[in-house]
């Protein structure tokens, strides 16, 4: 996200949101290891951050969560792919070619085009400019 130089207003909202688990939930937290931070984060969450008066909305997280899940609407069932297959050439750089951009592949597709190995191109779309 582009925010304007020393225009604090602009991504407040989100550094605020970081402070706070940085005072609220890291702050003085020691662990085994990497790997126990979920479950603490999970117990923090459950014990701390979603049982406590938000200071806007003047309600807890968890009441508000309660409201909302009633709103939702299951995920769709059939997931569908966005991806595309195609057969590209790469060339001897380990590059193919895909709508006006270059793409690195594993160096033993060099120079070949194989139907039984098509290269597998995911493409996301989104409406951000920049």
């Amino acid at each position: 996200m582009h925010h304007l130089q020393l225009a604090a207003h602009v991504k407040g909202r989100v550094e605020r949101g970081v402070g706070y688990v940085k005072g609220n939930f890291l702050s003085g937290l020691e662990l085994p290891d990497f790997a126990a931070l979920g479950q603490a984060a999970q117990v923090w969450l459950e014990s701390v951050a979603n049982v406590r008066v938000h200071r806007e909305t003047h309600r807890r997280p968890t009441d508000l969560w309660a409201d909302e899940r009633a709103h939702l609407h299951a995920v769709n069932p059939r997931p569908f792919d966005v991806g595309r297959v195609l057969t590209l050439r790469a060339t001897r750089q380990f590059r193919v070619n895909f709508e006006a951009n270059r793409y690195s592949v594993p160096a033993r597709f060099a120079g070949a085009r194989s139907p039984s190995r098509p290269i597998r191109i995911a493409c996301a779309f989104t409406t951000a400019r920049t």
